[in-house]
């Protein structure tokens, strides 16, 4: 156990850090990000800001070990998201933009789409959690990415699996949205970079770099 305990210490570590140096190379190019966990669905620990300390603290969240007992509730980004999104208006009272709430629209159509899917294509939470976010991602213009954390490696492709990766390759090219997998795998003992992997752009998206993105 205490070799699991290390070793799961060890990755939040190194996903932390590998995300710190994500947002180092682009917010300065004014780009923004919203940051997701999943574990039984997709969960959002912060919706789209330019604030480093704000994603940070989120990163942080979202690398924590899954606590257990946790239910599908949501927590209180979800709810100030699912706010704007049908009213327009946050918890507060304070009205949101009209782009705020297209965004808010967006992370909250993947949010409610990706237990759904899971369940009936028969997927895991994550592919599930992915194909969700790319089909939220159709009606909103601007350029678009997302940058996913995981030990590849570590999981089995069976033939529904399969299906939703071309699901999801196939998506993101109708959305314009580049995805980009950060191989934790990829990184040994001294700490050495992780591999980023562009796993499919978007046919249309003029992409160039990590911009507005999903991490």
């Amino acid at each position: 156990r205490g070799l699991e305990q290390q070793s799961g210490a060890s990755m939040m570590k190194d996903e932390r850090d590998a995300a710190a140096k994500i947002l180092k190379m682009t917010l300065q190019n004014g780009f923004a990000f919203s940051v997701f966990s999943i574990e039984r669905r997709l969960r959002l620990q912060q919706g789209f800001t330019s604030d480093r300390n704000v994603l940070t603290q989120a990163i942080n969240a979202a690398t924590e070990p899954e606590k257990t007992g946790s239910d599908g509730a949501a927590n209180a980004t979800e709810k100030e998201l699912i706010s704007v999104a049908l009213t327009g208006v946050d918890p507060s009272g304070e009205k949101a933009t009209s782009r705020e709430r297209i965004l808010a629209q967006a992370l909250y159509a993947a949010l409610r789409s990706s237990g759904p899917i899971a369940q009936d294509q028969h997927i895991r939470p994550l592919l599930a959690g992915l194909l969700a976010l790319t089909q939220s991602q159709q009606e909103i213009a601007q350029r678009k990415a997302i940058i996913y954390f995981s030990s590849i490696q570590d999981k089995q492709i069976d033939s529904h699996a399969r299906e939703a990766i071309e699901s999801i390759i196939g998506t993101a090219n109708q959305a314009g949205v580049g995805i980009y997998v950060v191989d934790m795998n990829s990184i040994n003992g001294n700490g050495s970079e992780a591999v980023m992997t562009s796993v499919v752009v978007g046919d249309d998206s003029g992409y160039t770099g990590p911009p507005e993105g999903h991490g």
